[in-house]
C-alpha cells in the first residue's frame, strides 16, 4: 500500500513538471521579441582612415570640385563629430581658399568616402 502511494505521489509530481515546462513554453512563444528592429545597425570599431589620409581626401574633394589650386587652401579646422543624422562619426574638415577667402566644409566617412 505505501509503494502504491509512493508511485502515486511520483506520477503527479511528473504530470505537474510537465504542465509546468509547458506553460513556460508557452509564455515563451507568446511573449514579443526583445530585438529592436527600428534602429540603424552601427558599425564598431576603429576608423580605417587616419585623420592625415581623410584631410587628403577632403582637400582633393575640394581642389577638384571648385577647380582651386591645392595651394591655396588651407585647413581651417579639423574635427571628429557624430552625424546628428545617422550618427556615423566622420572626419570634418573646414578649408579656406586663400585666394578669395571662401570656405568649404567636407565630411569624411571613416572608409574614406566623401559624405557631404
Amino acid at each position: 500500500m505505501g509503494s502504491q502511494m509512493s508511485a502515486r505521489a511520483f506520477n503527479m509530481f511528473l504530470m505537474a513538471l510537465v504542465i509546468i515546462t509547458g506553460i513556460v513554453v508557452l509564455i515563451l512563444r507568446l511573449a514579443p521579441s526583445t530585438t529592436d528592429t527600428s534602429r540603424v545597425p552601427q558599425v564598431i570599431g576603429s576608423p580605417t582612415v587616419s585623420p592625415y589620409a581623410a584631410g587628403e581626401i577632403a582637400s582633393q574633394y575640394v581642389s577638384e570640385t571648385y577647380q582651386i589650386a591645392p595651394g591655396d587652401l588651407q585647413v581651417a579646422d579639423a574635427s571628429r563629430e557624430k552625424d546628428p543624422v545617422t550618427g556615423q562619426a566622420l572626419w570634418t574638415f573646414k578649408f579656406l581658399d586663400k585666394r578669395n577667402q571662401r570656405t568649404y566644409e567636407v565630411a569624411v566617412d571613416d572608409w574614406g568616402q566623401v559624405v557631404r
